[in-house]
């Protein structure tokens, strides 16, 4: 009676370790690109940007059961010193889109491969391709590619990236629209005698576009217009952007400016244009989204009233916050 007993537990435990074996068998290890292999180590991972997310990363892999579902293994580091395995589904869009961005990596980086354009050969260990029936995405996997496929395509470095050969790049991808508001201090004092009144410190607006000239050192172009309340002038700037000290560059820039001051009151009218040089230095905080710069022109213009000489600046020496905008 024992005997019958144990005999069937015994048949029992090796018909559920035959399951197993089988149900483990069943699971067939995929490549997802010959740049990585069948296993995704710490190297890989840091190489590609991938699984930014998972702490205490070892490994990472795919494989494919009898079903045709899609299954990701994670390997992570365990506080003892050993490794553990979680196993998550993952559906064919997103194994999709990781072996495209492992497989067109570096034109990714250099910003001339759109992610969606290519479909990835994802393979068997022994070389045979992925089967339909696993590729097969719900409308909601779908949408969700477009959304995820953007991000990705965004996340990798901007053309702007690293490059000693210069901008080869488009560079619509790059230009930046700034506003700058500010304070300038006019140098009319000369003048402000026959003006009857005395202007001060007067606020400025202004509006640019940020064109890159250079990536290594960087140089850019900015072509502007500032306003204030007695003048506006138009600019051009070339400016050089050396190291960082933490999140802030120093700015360095030398262009011209055309300046237009029209002035009139019961007892004069003043107009002029003229054309300046100019000098700027300041501070870029976040790479380029944020400037305090400091514009100095570098010289005036000569006007006569009633047989007197006048030298004059309209457009004075200003400070400037400027925001860009992508």
């Amino acid at each position: 009676m024992f005997y019958s007993f144990y005999r069937s537990i015994l048949l029992m435990l090796m018909a559920c370790g035959m399951v197993f074996s089988a149900a483990a068998q069943q699971h067939r290890t995929l490549i997802i690109s010959s740049e990585v292999g069948p296993v995704i180590d710490e190297t890989e991972r840091q190489a590609y940007d991938l699984f930014r997310d998972v702490e205490d990363f070892r490994s990472a892999s795919f494989s494919v059961d009898a079903k045709d579902s899609l299954w990701l293994h994670i390997t992570r580091a365990t506080p003892d010193g050993n490794s553990a395995e979680s196993i998550t589904s993952i559906p064919y869009t997103e194994l999709r889109l990781l072996a495209e961005r492992v497989s067109h990596w570096e034109k990714l980086k250099d910003g001339v491969y759109v992610m969606g354009s290519e479909e990835p050969v994802i393979l068997y260990e022994d070389g045979t391709p992925l089967p339909v029936s696993a590729k097969t995405a719900t409308e909601s996997q779908q949408q969700w590619y477009r959304k995820h496929a953007r991000y990705v395509e965004n996340d990798a470095p901007l053309p702007l990236a690293a490059n000693t050969t210069g901008l080869q790049r488009p560079r619509f991808a790059v230009l930046r629209l700034g506003l700058s508001v500010g304070m300038m201090n006019p140098g009319i004092s000369e003048v402000e005698g026959l003006m009857q009144e005395k202007r001060g410190v007067v606020p400025l607006v202004g509006v640019d576009l940020d064109i890159p000239l250079y990536e290594q050192p960087e140089f850019r172009l900015m072509l502007g217009w500032q306003g204030a309340f007695i003048s506006h002038s138009f600019l051009a700037v070339a400016s050089y952007r050396p190291g960082s000290i933490g999140i802030i560059r120093p700015v360095l820039g030398f262009g011209a400016g055309h300046c237009i001051w029209n002035f009139e009151n019961d007892h004069l009218k003043l107009r002029t244009g003229y054309t300046y040089p100019l000098a700027q230095l300041g501070i870029s905080i976040d790479g380029r989204i944020l400037d305090l710069v400091f514009t100095v022109p570098l010289t005036g213009v000569k006007t006569t009233f009633d047989g007197k000489d006048y030298r004059i600046a309209p457009a004075g020496p200003n400070l400037a916050l400027r925001i860009a905008i992508d």
